[in-house]
């Protein structure tokens, strides 16, 4: 089992030793400057360059080049400064209120070590699920709406338009997303590479197809993550429209970048 996090900025050490980190941005590159990093980050064909507007997607396209599909091996991605945690939320608050002070971040760092997700937890978790995703937000108005109110409107019409003509078998899902008002965010999961396997192979059809028609010239930094952002949405079609997947959701603790970035 690999579980990697995926980060732009050199990390500390993981509190669990069996995870790996994919460096991305700036710090992807043919070597790793940590031992516990992949070290063929950018091994070919790879998306390397597309950081900027792909995100996290880079490492997910990477992590299918670094594992076959197999029913039996499992996989994961996380992001640097969320880590899964097993507890309610109540625990999460704690993990991130004491770990904003040098002071308390001890405290902090021990209930990291004790309630986050590691490899050997999520392989038991994993043998009555199919895949691990954070808990769900719960949105104000609904996901198409909020999409609208935070992105480029037309960037929604153009992912419509794709599905309904590429994936029509998904519009019906899609269509309930978009009214719905519950969202998956940070592209993360973990899961059997299989699972990744046939999900990123759907996704990276819409998204190439998407790249022909959206510019991102002229677009601030936040708003060139169009497809990062798109995807968050389209996994959630994917477990909207494959209901015989049994779903986990764990919370997920937003952490600062001084506890877990390197100096």
């Amino acid at each position: 089992m690999s579980i990697y996090i995926v980060s732009h900025l050199r990390l500390k050490r993981p509190f669990d030793k069996d995870f790996r980190v994919i460096y991305v941005g700036p710090m992807s590159g043919p070597t790793s400057p940590d031992d516990f990093a992949v070290t063929d980050a950018i091994q070919a064909p790879h998306i390397a360059g597309k950081n900027k507007t792909f995100c996290e997607l880079t490492a997910l396209y990477q992590m299918l080049n670094l594992h076959a599909a197999s029913k039996d091996e499992l996989i994961g991605l996380v992001h640097y400064r969320r880590p899964f945690v097993q507890g309610p939320k109540w625990l999460c608050r704690i993990i991130r209120t004491t770990q904003k002070s040098k002071f308390t971040r001890g405290i902090s760092n021990a209930l990291l070590a004790n309630f986050s997700l590691t490899q050997d937890k999520a392989t038991q978790l994993l043998q009555s699920h199919d895949v691990i995703v954070p808990v769900p937000v719960r949105l104000k108005n609904s996901v198409e709406q909020r999409y609208m109110q935070m992105h480029i409107a037309s960037d929604w019409e153009k992912l419509r338009r794709v599905i309904a003509q590429q994936q029509p078998d998904y519009y019906q899902a899609f269509q309930q997303l978009a009214n719905g008002q519950t969202l998956h965010h940070f592209n993360m999961f973990v899961g059997s590479t299989e699972l990744m396997h046939r999900y990123a192979k759907w996704l990276f059809q819409i998204l190439d197809e998407l790249e022909t028609q959206i510019d991102v010239s002229g677009r601030d930094n936040f708003q060139q993550r169009v497809f990062g952002f798109l995807a968050e949405r389209l996994f959630n079609v994917y477990l909207i429209k494959h209901t015989e997947l049994k779903v986990l959701h764990l919370p997920v603790v937003q952490l600062f970048n001084e506890s877990v970035v390197a100096s």
